[in-house]
């Protein structure tokens, strides 16, 4: 097993903003050694005037936030062996350091060809294109092996181009550095990227229109602060005659991440409810009459932390939960004591850890969890990366990790939207598409292959909100006998 890798790193004379953030940001991991070369490649880099703007705006809303300074740059005659070129000019540097490279080049890329020279983030807002797009591309430098690219999206922060840059720099780096485990052998852990669905974004000039969508972005932001209040409500339909329900929270909380459950032949749906003078949330359980509608209510859990996503399930005759407890940094199990409001803690299946969302299934003697985990690039990573733990047991602290993770990296389709549940004998998983905004849509995916080597899955539904009705975003989705219970959002006024 080796200890470091050698990297040489081609920048141009003068370099952006995201170059220098990305090689500090290189420069910090313990295993490369990094080596810094210039090439003038007479490119003019003029930064356009929306470029400036956002440049302004940052510096108004959180000045003094610059790229930190790199080590010094090296002749191009004192350059050694190395294991890899990073270049981050516009043409391919191998036959220049074809004698001192042993396994190839690799390039870090962002939205489309024309924009290499412009910072991350700006063509997307320029164009208005909501997904921010990583890619990592990897030239051998012998001929037996196949070029490889790996991509990965996050959601486009409409308001700062600084926070862009950061994001795509961060999950550059993450890319970079799972690639490199890989082919040096520093650790186990194999990273395949998903396939982005980045849609296909027509382009526009760069005109008053799209100052006019970055201030309206401003603008919008600004009163969705000082007049609305986050409005997430409960929806149930019946599979059989498509009939449509609502269950509509008093007006000083919400209701959302519904799940359902049967116990003792009534109907209960365990929510987050956030009652907006409260520092955070906490679980609420639903009781239902067989018209649907709410009879009673029980507090279920509540703590000093933020508390949501109340996965309940059965498991041999007992019934427990796994809640969304990312600011405890841990993924307890609770076991029920006296349904709904007894809870005892029953085994803490991961610590020290920063996981949303999780979502456990058995299937096929093994207990399958997928949970989303930020790692290095900050809460952003929980909305776009999804990983697989596998036990023989409910009640392991011993989770072993899928050869694939991540198994999924994307906006689109990474972060859980409810129960893995089984359909036509397949199973299916609910995701979230956080794309457009934080819970815009939910797709439902069939899973092909799950092993602890493989994962595949296809995508067999598509749910998005009614928007022309008030209807904003739709994050959650499971499912009881005949009925589809999902949550719902709209703004309400805090007046």
């Amino acid at each position: 097993m080796r200890s470091h890798v050698k990297i040489i790193a081609v920048v141009p004379t003068k370099k952006i903003s995201w170059h220098l953030h990305l090689l500090a940001l290189i420069e910090k991991l313990d295993h490369v050694k990094l080596q810094i070369i210039e090439v003038d490649t007479n490119t003019k880099f003029n930064p356009s005037i929306l470029c400036r703007f956002h440049r302004w705006f940052d510096s108004l809303i959180s000045p003094g936030q610059n790229p930190s300074p790199i080590s010094k740059i090296s002749p191009i005659e004192e350059l050694g062996v190395c294991d890899y070129v990073l270049s981050f000019v516009d043409y391919p540097p191998v036959k220049y350091f074809k004698e001192k490279i042993r396994s190839g080049t690799l390039c870090v890329k962002h939205a489309n060809e024309e924009s290499q020279y412009y910072s991350p983030g700006i063509w997307e807002l320029a164009h208005e294109i909501s997904e921010l797009k990583t890619m990592l591309q990897f030239e051998p430098a012998i001929c037996i092996e196949e070029c490889q690219a790996y991509v990965s999206t996050q959601k486009t922060d409409q308001l700062s181009l600084r926070k862009n840059e950061q994001k795509f720099c961060t999950r550059a780096m993450l890319m970079l550095e799972r690639f490199l485990f890989e082919r040096s052998e520093l650790s186990s852990s194999v990273y395949e990227s998903s396939e982005s669905r980045l849609k296909h974004q027509q382009k526009k000039a760069l005109s008053i229109s799209s100052f006019s969508f970055h201030i309206q972005a401003i603008l919008d932001n600004i009163k969705e602060k000082l007049v609305y209040r986050d409005g997430w409500f409960i929806q149930i339909s019946n599979k059989l005659n498509n009939g449509l329900m609502y269950l509509t929270p008093p007006k000083d909380r919400f209701w959302a991440d519904p799940f359902p459950i049967e116990h003792e032949e009534k109907l209960y749906i365990f929510v987050e409810e956030w009652v907006y003078k409260e520092p955070h949330a906490h679980l609420t359980a639903l009781e239902l009459d067989p018209s649907h509608k709410v009879v009673s209510q029980h507090t279920v859990m509540k703590t000093d932390f933020h508390l949501s996503y109340p996965n309940v399930f059965e498991h041999k005759g007992r019934v427990y939960m796994v809640p969304e407890s990312k600011n405890d940094k841990k993924i307890s199990l609770y076991r029920c004591d006296r349904f709904p409001d007894k809870w005892v803690l029953e085994k803490v299946l991961m610590d020290d850890i920063f996981a949303v969302d999780t979502t456990l299934v058995w299937h096929k003697d093994k207990w399958w969890m997928f949970t989303n985990i930020d790692r290095k690039d900050g809460e952003q990573a929980i909305n776009d990366e999804l990983y697989i733990f596998y036990s023989d047991t409910l009640f392991s602290s011993n989770w072993k990790p899928h050869a694939r993770n991540p198994i999924k990296s994307g906006v689109i389709g990474s972060r859980s939207a409810g129960k893995v549940f089984e359909k036509n004998g397949i199973l299916m998983r609910p995701a979230q598409d956080g794309s457009k905004r934080y819970g815009y849509g939910i797709l439902i995916y069939k899973i092909l292959a799950l092993s602890t080597t493989e994962y595949e899955e296809e995508l067999d539904q598509e749910i998005y909100p009614d928007e022309p009705n008030g209807i904003l975003r739709t994050h959650t989705y499971n499912t009881l006998e005949d009925l589809i219970v999902t949550d719902r959002f709209a703004f309400k006024s805090k007046y």
